[in-house]
């Protein structure tokens, strides 16, 4: 929808969804997840971190809507974001930009306290909203919230 080209960054934004899924999901820390596992990956195939209310798949809107819903819990994309995009693709984001104004909500869907600040760090670190600025993948085993797997 876009017109920004694919790299590894999408893995690394796609891995911080997954995370925050099944953080979200288990209602623990990652750490605990072992036990709450079977249980994470059924709340999984109910739903989704960017499913927008009202709409599927095959929607001609759902892509557009996914896209403002990420720029609302993970945004805003930068300025700079700009450079990546052809003249459609800067129209769109700046569409979903004037949806959403620059007031962000991470972790909005979630109860306070649900997630700690340690799995929400890492899962921020993850999901810049521009692709240059999230973490090889290198850099993300590296990361702190790793250590000891």
């Amino acid at each position: 929808m876009l017109n920004a080209r694919w790299s590894v960054a999408v893995d690394i934004w796609s891995l911080g969804a997954t995370v925050s899924s099944i953080v979200s999901a288990s209602m623990t820390p990652m750490g605990r997840i072992c036990s709450c596992y079977l249980q994470a990956i059924c709340y999984l195939l109910r739903r989704h971190l960017f499913v927008p209310h009202g709409l599927e798949p095959g929607d001609e809107l759902f892509p557009l809507a996914v896209l403002v819903l990420q720029n609302k819990y993970f945004g805003p994309f930068p300025e700079k974001f700009f450079q990546l995009l052809d003249d459609e693709g800067a129209a769109v984001l700046r569409y979903v930009l004037g949806q959403c104004g620059e007031e962000t909500q991470s972790f909005a869907k979630t109860d306070p306290g649900t997630i700690n600040s340690d799995d929400k760090e890492f899962i921020l670190y993850l999901m810049k909203p521009d692709p240059r600025d999230r973490p090889s993948a290198t850099d993300a085993l590296m990361h702190p919230w790793l250590n000891g797997v």
